[in-house]
């Protein structure tokens, strides 16, 4: 087992780590490598080192980006709905329990799939924001059904996930639940993976969670030799046939969206 925990941790096999430091041989290389990259640009187009503020990750899991913000944050705030280390308040992300224009960041990274209700949550979102604030989020399009379990084995049901997994975006619907909603100064919405990445990603990752159940070895010999090529092709594919990956095309398909609001 210690040699086993070991290998996970030089790897960097930790969910923490493939978010903060994406590797080639994840399964979710193609999302948390382009989910960082917009992250990163968000970061440098809209903060001041000079300014410190105030940070609200909302869904926070175990802050895997947090690092980024070191330099610009006065304080970081991590909110989810258990107890888990790094959870500052709390609560549902439709009520966080903190002043109003309190952020003058919110982040909502792969969350909006998972609660209750989005459009409070953006309400909430809002109201906690500060004149001139920011909103970075991002949201799954085409991504697989992810309810939160312990383990997943193919073809069993998840009978009680810890939390569950409800919603879907377009670009046109996210930018309509905006604008019918919302009188936000600046909406920006950037597509996340293309058409070959989709696919990609969801053969990648059913392919190492299935050889999970089967042979750990196995498993870890497809992540280090065809999840790579998997990766690498996709992205090449991606932009050999960019045409197919303009945001307002017709008969697009993405992972997700990276979507900024300036209040």
């Amino acid at each position: 087992m210690k040699i086993k925990k070991y290998l996970i941790s030089i790897l960097g096999l930790n969910a923490k780590d493939l978010q903060k430091k994406p590797k080639i041989y994840d399964a979710l290389y193609l999302l948390h490598s382009s989910q960082k990259r917009l992250l990163k640009k968000f970061i440098e187009e809209n903060l001041d080192s000079s300014k410190k503020i105030t940070i609200l990750d909302v869904g926070c899991g175990n802050r895997p980006y947090e690092d980024l913000f070191t330099p610009y944050a006065k304080r970081y705030i991590g909110n989810d709905f258990n107890g888990r280390p790094g959870v500052d308040i709390i609560s549902s992300a439709e009520n966080i329990d903190l002043p109003n224009e309190s952020c003058d960041v919110v982040l909502l990274l792969q969350t909006l799939e998972h609660v209750n209700d989005p459009l409070k949550v953006l309400i909430e979102t809002q109201r906690l924001l500060t004149k001139g604030g920011r909103v970075f989020i991002t949201i799954p399009a085409c991504f697989c059904y992810h309810p939160g379990i312990d383990k997943y084995i193919p073809g069993k049901d998840a009978m009680n996930p810890i939390y569950p997994d409800y919603w879907r975006w377009t670009q046109a619907g996210i930018r309509k639940l905006i604008n019918e909603n919302f009188s936000y100064e600046k909406i920006d919405i950037q597509s996340i993976g293309g058409f070959f990445q989709c696919f990609g990603l969801q053969f990648a990752f059913l392919l190492v969670e299935s050889l999970k159940n089967v042979n750990k070895y196995l498993c870890y010999l497809v992540m280090f030799t065809i999840v790579p090529l998997i990766n690498l092709a996709s992205i090449c594919l991606d932009k050999i046939f960019g045409r197919w990956n303009k945001l307002w095309s017709p008969y697009t398909v993405f992972l997700g969206y990276a979507v900024v609001l300036k209040k």
